[in-house]
């Protein structure tokens, strides 16, 4: 099965480094969008499987944004939900648990992006575990979010 998603976040470089990554293991970027509204628009015209959403959308919050989604019901994922993975350049330590509130599935490290991780988080989902753990530390990471996150660094964000 092909699965298809639809990455949220507001950098354009992340989202066409996203697309590059999971569309290179096999993953379809359904859409992508930069704000909730968006994502929400998006979500219910494409039905993806997963839905991929950064912890900081500029002035909204992924958190409410996945909520927004899993409100919205739909997708084609695990029992007809899309399964919903926050990402961040934050690791998981620092986002004091946020990853297990609510719809959200997992949390995944930017830097740790990779279509065998969403693979997984989803396969977990679809065989009834709950929130997966977080994915790694980085090290493995594809060298275009490696190249990422220096930059970030260089502006000073973590």
């Amino acid at each position: 099965m092909v699965l298809r998603c639809l990455v949220v976040d507001d950098d354009d470089r992340f989202l066409t480094l996203a697309r590059e990554i999971l569309e290179g293991g096999g993953i379809t970027v359904a859409g992508t969008a930069r704000a909730g509204a968006e994502a929400l628009r998006l979500f219910a015209d494409l039905a993806p499987d997963v839905v991929l959403v950064d912890v900081h959308l500029g002035p909204e919050r992924g958190i409410d944004v996945a909520r927004l989604l899993a409100d919205a019901g739909g997708g084609a994922g695990p029992g007809n939900r899309a399964v919903v993975i926050l990402v961040s350049v934050y690791g998981e330590e620092d986002l004091a648990g946020l990853a297990s509130a609510g719809p959200v599935t997992a949390f995944l490290p930017k830097a740790d992006l990779s279509a065998q991780a969403v693979r997984a988080v989803v396969a977990a989902r679809r065989d009834g575990g709950g929130a997966a753990a977080p994915l790694g530390g980085g090290a493995g990471a594809p060298p275009g979010i490696r190249a990422f996150r220096e930059g970030l660094r260089g502006r000073g964000e973590p």
